[in-house]
């Protein structure tokens, strides 16, 4: 196994700030914290009738009737709490932009150049933003977990 192609030469999928790429993994590996964790995105128009003020003609707040909602279908869904930044990519991965953890992975393919896939971690690889154990079934991340604050390794 080898690292791959780095087909954005370095200048896309990567926080420029710290040099580590951003992390790529299939929806399935981490299928029920993902759907117990994300919020959908919804086109502009609707987000825009979401965010109309919440309150009647005397003042008083209430919640909106968004049973229509059943109707449209997401064009995203987002994750932004404990120190991560995720949204999906594609129609079936999730891609990690920011992350308290690291670890080392091979090159995605040509379809998400210069981001690291998770599903194919690889010691020689390049630096990695990734889940902690917490996202997985066992509570164990399938490679190595380190924290971006310092390089130790986390153990599970």
């Amino acid at each position: 196994m080898n690292v791959g192609i780095d087909y954005a030469f370095g200048q896309a999928n990567v926080d420029t700030t710290n040099g580590i790429r951003f992390g790529v993994i299939s929806q399935n590996a981490i299928l029920q914290a993902w759907s117990d964790s994300s919020k959908p995105v919804y086109p502009d128009e609707v987000e825009e009738q979401l965010d109309g003020d919440l309150v009647d003609e005397a003042g008083r707040p209430f919640e909106p009737d968004t049973s229509w909602l059943e109707d449209v279908d997401p064009i995203a869904y987002v994750y932004n709490g404990d120190g991560y930044v995720m949204e999906t990519c594609l129609d079936s991965d999730v891609m990690v932009l920011k992350s308290d953890y690291y670890t080392f992975a091979s090159f995605c393919s040509p379809c998400l150049p210069g981001a690291g896939n998770l599903d194919c971690p690889y010691l020689d690889g390049v630096k990695t933003f990734c889940l902690d154990g917490s996202w997985f079934e066992d509570e164990k991340a399938p490679y190595p977990v380190y924290k971006v604050s310092d390089g130790t390794e986390v153990k599970s």
